[in-house]
């Protein structure tokens, strides 16, 4: 697969936690694909191959990316326990491709349904 193709299969595998040449002992970390991805030109796709990424970011980073991978929500409910009326406000089913995200410095919490 050329370089392009080889870049948009890594986004579709789960990643892994590297080391560097110095191995365990250093801070920093590389981000690899689980599973060997070669270019057309035989050379390996890395994630993070620097190697300056210390290895709570990367552990974080690859967490986030495998769990991605495995986003099988297909229900969104939103529960009201602040003020009345308690209870259920917001149910949607049969949702595709559920994405959320934290903005404003963490005060807001968006939800994505996006289609397929």
């Amino acid at each position: 697969m050329n370089y392009e193709e080889a870049l948009k299969h890594s986004l579709t595998v789960p990643w892994k936690v590297g080391t560097c040449q110095q191995g365990e002992k250093c801070w920093c970390r590389t981000i690899i694909p689980e599973e060997e991805i070669l270019d057309d030109e035989g050379e390996d796709i890395y994630i993070a191959s620097g190697a300056e990424i210390h290895k709570v970011h990367a552990e974080h980073i690859v967490k986030l990316h495998n769990e991605s991978l495995t986003n099988k929500v297909t229900r969104l409910e939103v529960i009201n326990h602040q003020d009345e009326p308690i209870g259920r406000v917001y149910s949607k089913h049969n949702c595709k491709n559920v994405e959320t995200s934290l903005q404003d410095e963490g005060r807001t919490l968006k939800i994505f349904i996006n289609e397929g």
